[in-house]
């Protein structure tokens, strides 16, 4: 693996779900967090199907630009494209 996965990014991805259930900002597995580092242009993704209480940084997606995963084994999320295009500033265009 060429791109340098961060910890702390998963840690980042954890807390936010996390912090959306605390909210009461969504339930169950509704919705998703992914942060884009600029550095590398990894995508962190959380997992499809996975309660926010129950996910771990070890279950936290790790994608390149063209969507491979390149870290963790969890399915992810299912937005994963809007999370590229948002991330890209390309939202909304086609």
């Amino acid at each position: 693996m060429s791109e340098k996965v961060k910890e702390e990014l998963k840690e980042l991805v954890v807390y936010g779900g996390l912090t959306m259930i605390k909210q009461r900002l969504t339930v169950g597995t509704w919705g998703n967090i992914s942060i884009r580092d600029r550095e590398t242009g990894l995508i962190y993704i959380s997992p499809s199907g996975v309660e926010y209480e129950d996910i771990r940084t070890r279950d936290v997606v790790v994608l390149n630009e063209k969507l491979d995963v390149v870290d963790g084994t969890a399915v992810p999320s299912i937005e994963k494209a809007m999370a590229r295009s948002a991330r890209a500033g390309t939202c909304g265009r086609f």
